[in-house]
């Protein structure tokens, strides 16, 4: 009977198979009855006597990987500790006596050692509000001894967000896919959540994701994942950003010049009040514009054919001209005021020259520190070579400043490997 291969609930009911409903906030039973741990052997003897005659030597074990139960059956009671010997116990006889080579999903860690292969495993974060950033633990700890993969790619809300966490996990591409009779599943109740599995449709793009992986971590399986960082970076702003932004410095430059040589006309006439024999004097008020536009190029960092191109060398011309006509020096022997320079301190933040891991970062009105950049380092363990990934999970472009002489731009859900002492790292 199968009603001995079916475990119990503590009232003593057929456990069956639940998942949670995210919506509901509630458990739901899939109808799926629990199979008792103890009659795992049983059943698996009773299929490998039909599975061995086809001579394979590989085998999918599911969710005996992922799943662990106990049983409350008053007869037969199995708790948790009891119900992972038995799941070990068939692993075992299934990689050992059988010479199988296992697939698993997700893989509690007591499975793992007898996997060759880990389907749906963990490789991002929960997303939960108070979750900070994920951290490629998986990676960490497996990559370099057994091949594993994350979700299935062609369910994913975001396949570009995926492959990047797989190259930071260093995990391998995972799709469900169905060679025939794909139109078929949406009439089946229970099938019809595979609506997205034709290899017609998605073989083009699993070849050119496979590929893009492949060139990225492909030679480096054998490689330890050994650092993982989170890094500060810049968001890539556009030209009519860049055009604001430099508006905003040209009008701040033109205001300073124009305050700071009000300031000089006044320290001019406060000097002569000191003495009554100036009374009349007069103030001749010199503008160096030439000097000012050289200063100019430095402070705003453009070229001169990009600031002539503005209206600076016009208003500064319209200064010059208002300034030198109201402080003309009527007298014989006026006081001279000549300026040629200014002292700018800009109120904006555009530009910074911080690395991506300083800890007291300058900010900028761009900068970009929401732990959405990052990078991730593998090593040889017998060679020591090492090779390390930046990787940008925005959906803005970035530039990242590692402190090695080069600023890396990196498109929205790119990566890139980078080059450290002038030689490809990897």
């Amino acid at each position: 009977s199968n009603k001995g291969n079916v475990s119990k609930m503590v009232d003593n009911r057929y456990a069956s198979r639940q998942e949670i409903n995210s919506i509901k906030k509630e458990y739901e039973s899939v109808f799926a009855m629990v199979i008792s741990p103890d009659a795992l052997d049983r059943l698996y003897s009773k299929f490998y006597s039909k599975y061995e005659g086809y001579g394979l030597k590989t085998i999918s074990l599911s969710t005996l990987g992922s799943d662990l139960n106990s049983n409350f059956d008053k007869k037969n009671p199995i708790n948790r500790e009891e119900s992972s010997e038995y799941v070990v116990g068939l692993l075992d006889r299934i990689v050992n006596e059988h010479e199988s080579s296992v697939l698993l999903s997700k893989g509690n860690i007591y499975t793992v050692k007898y996997a060759d292969h880990i389907i749906d495993m963990s490789i991002d974060s929960s997303h939960f509000s108070y979750s900070s950033y994920a951290v490629p633990f998986t990676g960490l700890v497996l990559h370099g001894y057994i091949n594993y993969a994350g979700s299935a790619l062609n369910y994913s809300g975001s396949p570009d967000y995926d492959l990047l966490r797989s190259i930071e996990n260093g995990a391998s591409l995972y799709y469900i896919l169905s060679y025939q009779n794909t139109e078929a599943l949406k009439e089946d109740k229970k099938l019809n959540k595979y609506y997205g599995v034709s290899y017609e449709n998605w073989y083009d793009k699993v070849v050119e994701t496979y590929a893009t992986l492949n060139a990225a971590i492909g030679p480096y399986q054998s490689y330890n994942i050994v650092d993982h960082r989170t890094l500060i970076a810049e968001r890539v702003i556009d030209a009519k950003e860049r055009e604001a932004n430099f508006k905003d410095l040209r009008v701040e430059l033109l205001e300073m010049i124009e305050e700071q040589l009000l300031d000089k006309i006044d320290d001019a006439y406060e000097s002569m009040a000191q003495d009554a024999a100036n009374v009349g004097r007069g103030v001749k008020v010199t503008v160096d514009t030439e000097a000012l536009i050289t200063v100019a190029l430095d402070l705003l960092n453009v070229s001169r054919e990009e600031l002539i191109a503005t209206d600076f060398d016009e208003q500064l011309a319209k200064l010059k001209a208002d300034y030198e006509s109201e402080y003309a020096g009527t007298s014989d022997n006026p006081a001279l005021v000549e300026f040629a320079s200014v002292v700018y301190e800009s109120k904006y933040a555009y530009v910074t020259d911080s690395i991506a891991t300083d800890k007291d970062y300058n900010y900028t009105d761009f900068t970009v520190d929401n732990n959405l950049v990052t990078i991730v380092t593998y090593r040889d363990s017998v060679t020591g070579h090492e090779v390390s990934f930046i990787l940008n999970y925005n959906i803005y472009a970035v530039e990242v400043n590692l402190g090695d002489g080069q600023i890396y731009t990196l498109d929205k859900y790119d990566f890139e490997p980078i080059t450290i002492g002038g030689a490809q790292n990897g």
